[in-house]
This record gives structure tokens, sequence and C-alpha cells, in this order.
């Protein structure tokens, strides 16, 4: 009986120094800037209003090959809930801008995990996207992004940095 309190501090100190010692790849918060450094490819489905881009092989479908510079500014509330716009610009395979957008973002975070939702635009004829990213740091994220909420396919990755 007298070794089990000694035994309870010893335990209880290892699990709060072993917990505190885990590491954490995500940042304490995502709010700021977030860019790429360098333009991303993105295949999407060949579009009468885009119709810019190389031609992707496939055995069904007409694809397209682009690039994209990504910039998001994201405000992350202390519920998780994120709120911010995303800034792109769509490049051809000679670097040139083919067209640019801006569009609402809102998503969620939850620990390690970042959900977020773009908002489509008819406007210029831009998808619907979401964005699944993990962190692979405090100032860098990894994002895969897809389509969704119109008949057009669409798939992309790449990585943002903290600016």
């Amino acid at each position: 009986m007298r070794f089990a309190l000694p035994f309870f501090i010893a335990c209880s100190a290892c699990l709060a120094f072993g917990c505190a010692s885990i590491p954490q790849t995500g940042p304490d918060s995502i709010s700021g800037t977030w860019k790429t450094e360098a333009p991303a490819s993105y295949i999407i489905e060949h579009s009468v209003h885009k119709p810019q881009g190389e031609s992707v092989e496939h055995d069904h479908i007409e694809l397209l090959e682009r690039s994209a510079s990504v910039e998001w500014q994201l405000e992350e509330r202390p519920d998780g809930l994120v709120i911010g716009t995303t800034h792109w610009i769509a490049h051809g395979s000679d670097g040139q801008e083919l067209f640019r957008g801006s569009e609402p973002l809102l998503g969620v975070r939850d620990f390690e995990r970042l959900v977020l939702e773009e908002a489509a635009d008819d406007a210029t004829h831009t998808p619907q996207m979401v964005f699944h990213c993990a962190f692979d740091g405090p100032d860098r994220i990894r994002v895969i992004g897809y389509e969704v909420g119109s008949k057009d396919l669409m798939a992309m990755r790449f990585v943002l940095h903290r600016e």
C-alpha cells in the first residue's frame, strides 16, 4: 500500500512528460497567408469555356493538363472553423497566364486534419473544389484537391508554405 502513492506519482509524471514530448506536426493556428512556391500541375476535363491546356491521353475522357499558382488567406476561429479566400492563377505549358480567380473558402480543422471547400463560380466557370490537407510542420501544408458539384472532373496536388 505504501508503494501505491509513489507508483501513482511516477506514472502520472511519465504520462505528463510523455504527452508533452509528442511532436506536433501542425501549427498552433493556421491563420495567415499560405502560397505555393511554384505552379503545381493539375488535370481537368476539357471544357468549351476553358479549352486551354496540354492534352492528356485517356481512353474515355478528353483531359487537359495545366498548372496553377495558389494563395490561401485563412482565418482559424477558436472553435476550429476556418474561413478564407483562395486566389489562383492558371498557367499554360509555356508558363503564360491563362486565367485567374478568387473564391471563398470554408472549412474545419481538427487537430492535424484540415478540410476546406471552395465555392463554385458560375461567372468564371470554376468548379466547386474540396481540399484535404495534411500538415508537414508548422509552416507547410500538403494539399489534395478535387472537384465536386459539377460534371467536370478535376484533380490537383500542391504544397503551400506560410508567408
